[in-house]
């Protein structure tokens, strides 16, 4: 009796934690943030499938127009995904992507990063000709 008590008990103990770890995602409120003129919004969840990612750093420095974003993550596979905002410029993964315009706002996703509510090409074309950048770096990135 006192051994199917403690299977009974180790049973209902790992379903408890794979149910927090499978819902953690499901009541996820988007973080919003204030970046000089600009709104950064961060919604990234387990629950839309982004289980590789191991761990997520969101950090503000400074105030006002002297404020710098960055949002990093690093995958379970050990890849990286950054992106830093400082004085209107938009870097991603360590490469300079071009400009956002004074009051654009951004949104970091599960799939990458937008402006402005485009899809992620129109994204990538607008912050190119306002920073008149030709790098390869793309706004989309692999799950």
């Amino acid at each position: 009796m006192s051994l199917l008590h403690t299977i009974l008990r180790i049973t209902a103990i790992g379903l408890c934690l794979a149910s927090a770890f499978l819902l953690q995602g499901c009541n996820h409120r988007p973080s919003v943030n204030r970046v000089a003129s600009h709104r950064v919004t961060v919604s990234r969840s387990v629950s839309s499938g982004n289980l590789s990612t191991l761990t997520g750093t969101l950090d503000i420095e400074g105030e006002g127009d002297d404020a710098t974003f960055f949002y990093g993550d690093r995958r379970i596979d050990g890849s990286c995904f950054e992106v830093t905002i400082k004085n209107d410029e938009v870097t991603l993964n360590g490469e300079p992507y071009g400009k956002l315009r004074k009051g654009n706002s951004v949104r970091i996703g599960d799939d990458g990063v937008t402006v402005n509510n485009m899809d992620y090409g129109e994204s990538e074309r607008y912050l190119k000709t306002n920073g008149s950048q030709t790098s390869a770096v793309t706004l989309s990135h692999g799950k």
